[in-house]
C-alpha cells in the first residue's frame, strides 16, 4: 500500500543510519574514555617522577657537599614547582628516600619513591619504585621488574 501512495521516501533508512551511528559513536567513547584516563594519569606520574628526580639530584649534591643526608629537602636547597599533579614531596631524613606525593585520583595519596644506595664509587644510585601506584601508571624505569 506504501508503495501506491510514494512510500515513505526513506524516512526508515535515514532513522536506521542515525541509530548505528549513535551505536557506533557509543561503542567507541567507551573504548576511548577509559584509555585516555589511563593516559592521563601516566603523564601524571611521569610528571611526578621528573619533579622527583630533581628533588634526589639536590640531595646527592648536598650528600656529596656534607657526606650526610639532608634533614629535609629546602635544606638541600630544593623548593618543589607548583603542580596540581603533586600533593607533597618529603624526605625521609633516615634513610634519604624522596616520596613523591601524587594529588589527583585514581592515584591521589600514593607515593612514587625515589630510594637511594650507594655505588661502588661511593656515588648515589636512585631507584625508582611504588608500592602503591599500579605499574600500568607508572614510568617504565619505575616499574617492578618481573
Amino acid at each position: 500500500e506504501l508503495t501506491g501512495k510514494g512510500g515513505t521516501s526513506g524516512v526508515i533508512m535515514i532513522f536506521l543510519l542515525v541509530f548505528v551511528f549513535i551505536a557506533v559513536l557509543g561503542i567507541l567513547a567507551a573504548i576511548a574514555i577509559p584509555a585516555y584516563q589511563d593516559y592521563t594519569t601516566r603523564a601524571r606520574t611521569s610528571e611526578g617522577a621528573a619533579i622527583g628526580k630533581s628533588a634526589a639530584d639536590a640531595v646527592a649534591n648536598y650528600y656529596h657537599v656534607h657526606q650526610m643526608v639532608p634533614v629535609t629537602l629546602g635544606q638541600a636547597g630544593y623548593v618543589p614547582p607548583a603542580s596540581q599533579a603533586i600533593r607533597s614531596v618529603e624526605i625521609d631524613a633516615d634513610n634519604g628516600t624522596v616520596s613523591v606525593i601524587m594529588a589527583k585520583a585514581p592515584i591521589e595519596g600514593k607515593a612514587l619513591l625515589l630510594i637511594p644506595a650507594l655505588d661502588a664509587n661511593n656515588r648515589i644510585v636512585w631507584t625508582c619504585a611504588s608500592k602503591d601506584i599500579p605499574d600500568k601508571f607508572l614510568p617504565h624505569d619505575c616499574r617492578q621488574k618481573k
